[in-house]
This record gives C-alpha cells, structure tokens and sequence, in this order.
C-alpha cells in the first residue's frame, strides 16, 4: 500500500497541525512519542517535503505542511461523517447517557448532543454535575469531562489533550488601565479568577524557569467563568485564566485582547472520564470517544 494511503497517518499530521504539540497528539492517540514521530516522519519522505518545523515551540507548519492541511482536513471529515454514518445504519442504540459538564463547556454540549442524535435519536442525554469525577463516583454521571491530573480505580480516563488558559481583558478596560507585561503590576488592577470544583485554580504566572505568585486582596473569585467572561467583557477587570476554547470568538473579534505576553499560567490535561463498569456498554463507549473526538476539535 502506498505509504500516503494510510489515513491514521493524515490523522496524526492533522493532529499536530492543531495541537502544534507531539506530547499532546501522543496522549491523544494514547500512543508513544515515538510512534508520533515515525508516522510523521514516514508521510515526510513519502512526500519528499518537510510538514512541520520540529523544533519550534510551539511546533510551526511549513508552507508545505498549511497546504497539506487545507486540503486534508476536509478529506477526513467527510470520512469520519461516513464511518459515523455507517455504524448508525448497523446498530443504533437507545436509553439514557448522563453527562457531567463544566458550565463553560456545556455551551458546546447541546450542539454536540444533537449532532450525535441525528444518528442515534433514541438515545437520551441528560446534563448533570460540574464537570468533576465526583459525579461519577456518586453515581449522578455516566461520562464527565475532566480537567486536571486525576487518578480513581473505578474510572477510566481518556485523554483528549491539553487546555490552554488565556490573559485577557477588555479593550476599554486597557484604555482606562494600560496593562504593562510586569506581573507585580497586576496588584494596580482588579483581577477575576476562576475558583470552581470542575479544576484547580492557578497559583503562578510563569515565563520560562520564573514564577510570579498571583495573590492580592484585589482577587475576585468566582465558581462562575461565564460571571467572569462577562465581566471582563464589561471592563470590569482582567482574567489571567480564561480557557482558550471559551475566548477565541471575542479575541478574534478584537473585543478581547490578550495581556501579560510573556507570561501564561499553564497547561493543564483534560480527560473524558467514564466509569470502569460501563466500558462494556457500547453505547456509552461510543459516545465517550465520539465525544472525545469533537472536543478535540474545539480545544484547538
């Protein structure tokens, strides 16, 4: 078979394309970093073109690698509609699966609700808890998405990347507060800080090997991201963790802005988590991997 027939390849290029980050494909595809690379090494010399700049971070495309991605990517959508398609036509299931969300992720979660109901309109879904394997383990979820390093012997874990967190802040509000890219001039400004049970709160800026500590009575937390984007979006303050995902829209739209550029708060490794015992259930199984799958495509 000619090496650039093989899709599982294309997958992992296009993988690293939107994660620009071998670790985080290697998660994804519960692989080895070595694995990743060989893949990707293998479609380079069948193409007889370099597709990423290797030692970038994070990792860039070559001009070469934009134009393998433009026309690949909706090659293999189309496909990945077609198998979803197909196991729809071969088995359809039903009943009810509960799903535990964070708030800001439950905006996606109706579309993608839906989308899977198109193929399997007998299933049920029902939104409950905060995003936490504390719904799992006290029997109000089936599946949550996770966030965080976590570890339960009665849960299994599938990762599905990292989250980024972004520095934001309101046009308006830098007009009034210019915001310079020292953190200790962070106790100038009010700041909204996400303090909720679905993740751990960043307690540091970092650049590089440095650690900026965030404290100050000008700290509001909030268990509510979505208070906290509005009130950002109000000028009312910044936000040093605002996931990336909940934010690209207003960025892209220049009604937020980042700040800080120097300096971030983290990554932190986000999972779809599904009780051991319902690993047997091929409805459940099913949507936790389809699910995984599409919030990959959002995370990136």
């Amino acid at each position: 078979m000619n090496k650039l027939d093989n899709l599982n390849r294309w997958k992992i290029f296009l993988s690293l394309a939107n994660t620009r980050n071998f670790q985080v494909t290697a998660d994804y595809f519960e692989s080895d970093l070595s694995t990743i690379t060989r893949n990707l090494d293998t479609l380079e010399k069948a193409l007889g073109q370099k597709l990423v700049f290797r030692k970038t971070r994070p990792l860039e495309l070559t001009e070469f690698g934009k134009k393998a991605q433009q026309l690949m990517s909706p090659h293999l959508r189309k496909h990945q509609q077609i198998i979803s398609e197909l196991v729809s036509v071969n088995y359809l299931f039903e009943g009810e699966i509960r799903v535990s969300v964070a708030q800001g992720l439950s905006l996606y979660m109706v579309k993608l609700i839906t989308e899977f109901r198109k193929y399997h309109p007998k299933v049920v879904f029902k939104l409950a808890g905060h995003g936490s394997i504390a719904d799992i383990e006290n029997n109000l979820a089936d599946i949550a998405c996770v966030t965080g390093k976590i570890s339960s012997p009665e849960i299994f874990f599938i990762p599905r990347g990292k989250v980024t967190y972004a520095s934001i802040a309101a046009p308006s509000y830098i007009k009034r507060n210019p915001v310079s890219n020292d953190p200790a001039q962070l106790k100038e400004h009010t700041i909204y800080q996400y303090d909720g049970e679905n993740r751990t709160s960043p307690s540091a800026l970092i650049r590089g090997e440095e650690r900026f500590l965030i404290s100050g009575e000008n700290i509001l937390l909030s268990a509510d991201i979505l208070t906290i984007k509005k009130a950002v979006l109000d000028g009312a303050g910044l936000c040093l963790d605002m996931p990336l995902p909940l934010c690209k829209a207003e960025l892209k739209k220049g009604e937020l802005v980042k700040i800080l550029p120097d300096w971030h708060v983290g990554e932190q490794p986000t999972f779809i988590a599904i009780h051991q015992n319902l690993l047997t259930s091929r409805k459940h199984r099913t949507f936790a991997y389809w699910l995984r799958d599409k919030l990959v495509e959002i995370d990136c």
